[in-house]
C-alpha cells in the first residue's frame, strides 16, 4: 500500500510557520479535529500526554506524532 492512499489532501498543511513544539501540537489537534469531529482540546491533551511518555521526534525536525484515544480505533495520518 502506498502512503498516498492513506493521506487526504485536505489534511495536509504546507508552508506552516510554528515557533514551538506546542504550536505544532495545537495545529495538528486542530487539523485532526476537523477531520474527525473530535474536540481539538481532547486531541491536544492526548498528544501532550503521549509526548510526556517520551518524545516522538525522530531527528532533523521530523516526528511521528500519535496518541491513543479511548473508543477510537482508526488511524488518521497527518
Amino acid at each position: 500500500m502506498k502512503i498516498s492512499h492513506l493521506l487526504d489532501l485536505e489534511h495536509i498543511r504546507l508552508d506552516v510557520s510554528v515557533e514551538s513544539k506546542e504550536d505544532v501540537f495545537l495545529l495538528l489537534a486542530q487539523v485532526a479535529a476537523q477531520a474527525t469531529g473530535l474536540p481539538a482540546a481532547d486531541l491536544l491533551e492526548a498528544l501532550s500526554k503521549r509526548e510526556a511518555l517520551g518524545s516522538t521526534g525522530i531527528r532533523h525536525g521530523f516526528a511521528l506524532l500519535h496518541a491513543a484515544l479511548p473508543g477510537w480505533i482508526a488511524s488518521l495520518p497527518a
